[in-house]
């Protein structure tokens, strides 16, 4: 089992403790989602653990209607998710810094490469 994988035997509930929530469940899915899409690999497990941690810590926080923790921890999450290149914003930023160096390549001189025009 690797650290993007849920683990399905977990409970969600032990009395009077959240143990997986929405949050939770979500993370572990979009977790699942992101390294099948290689953009997380073993590499990030570290992050992995972080983003389960603060999805078990909401969950539990809104167990509790513990309602200023979650205004302090979703601006760390967010961060951490941007890290990880799990947020639009950073997916995209990513393409196109492929796609400004794939035209730099296309657009810089290949001196080995004869040219050649066969129509004359």
């Amino acid at each position: 089992m690797s650290l993007f994988d849920a683990d399905e035997r977990l409970a969600d509930v032990r009395v009077g403790q959240v143990l997986r929530g929405r949050h939770s469940k979500a993370m572990d899915a979009a977790l699942t989602a992101a390294n099948a899409a290689e953009v997380m690999g073993e590499l990030d497990g570290g992050l992995a653990t972080v983003l389960r941690a603060g999805a078990w810590a909401l969950d539990s926080m809104e167990k509790s209607n513990h309602h200023y923790g979650p205004a302090k921890l979703i601006p760390a999450m967010t961060e951490a998710l941007r890290d990880a290149h799990m947020t639009p914003e950073s997916r995209q930023t990513d393409l196109d810094s492929d796609y400004r160096q794939l035209l730099a390549e296309l657009a810089s001189a290949d001196d080995s490469a004869p040219v050649s025009d066969s129509a004359q």
